[in-house]
């Protein structure tokens, strides 16, 4: 307004300007969201984690995918694999060593403090769990051939160990019959290698190599 009250100009009030533009689909979803990993809990419950440029998204559903809710007040990191423990205890991971844990289903995250851990600030591709119940192990893969466990996950303070030394990146990490199997792209010869977890480390089982794996996936068999 002037002197003499006469509306100049007038604005928009604040806004993200990714919210401010965003373009959702019927069943809830971005529509230019890159999906990376689904965990569905029971037929009507289950996550999504994925991502929208550089910016991390996480979704719920309670009606088997049909429709769903993004999980708001996250860190902005893209977020590569949500792993629910049971339908309350949750992990999240993504970019630049972000671990996200939720203990109410879903409605609020917290981040795991990992920056004091060596090795930990890197792309974490996967995470996967054993035990899921009272006293579960967790099993975090990145980049730059990084591991990382953890057995004290339900506690108020989680930390992990990190282990070093595979040839490549850790694309994808699963818990199959209570042991840890992992995938790893090594650039020198151009192939993936496949590992097992085990009291001495991880091991390679040798008669399985490709050059084009990137994901280890775990199938029930009824």
């Amino acid at each position: 307004h002037n002197s003499l009250h006469q509306l100049l100009a007038q604005y928009p009030p604040p806004t993200d300007p990714m919210e401010a533009f965003e373009q959702t689909l019927p069943d809830g979803l971005h529509n230019r969201l890159q999906t990376n990993k689904i965990q569905l809990l029971n037929g009507s419950l289950g996550y999504l984690a994925g991502q929208v440029d550089n910016r991390g998204y996480l979704y719920k559903t309670t009606d088997g995918g049909g429709t769903w809710s993004r999980m708001h007040n996250l860190v902005g990191a893209e977020l590569k694999k949500v792993e629910m423990l049971d339908v309350s205890t949750g992990i999240a991971v993504g970019e630049d060593g972000t671990v996200l844990k939720t203990s109410d289903g879903g409605n609020a995250w917290d981040l795991v403090i990992t920056w004091g851990t060596s090795g930990m600030i890197t792309s974490l591709n996967d995470v996967a769990v054993i035990n899921p119940g009272s006293s579960p192990e967790i099993m975090i893969a990145g980049n730059n051939g990084m591991t990382a466990r953890s057995v004290n996950f339900n506690t108020s303070s989680p930390s992990f160990t990190v282990m070093t030394g595979l040839p490549g990146d850790v694309l994808s990490v699963e818990a199959v019959n209570n042991a840890f199997y992992c995938t790893v792209h090594d650039p020198v010869g151009n192939i993936s290698r496949f590992y097992k977890y085990g009291s001495s480390g991880w091991t390679e089982i040798t008669n399985v190599r490709n050059n084009n794996f990137s994901d280890v996936d775990r199938k029930s068999v009824v």
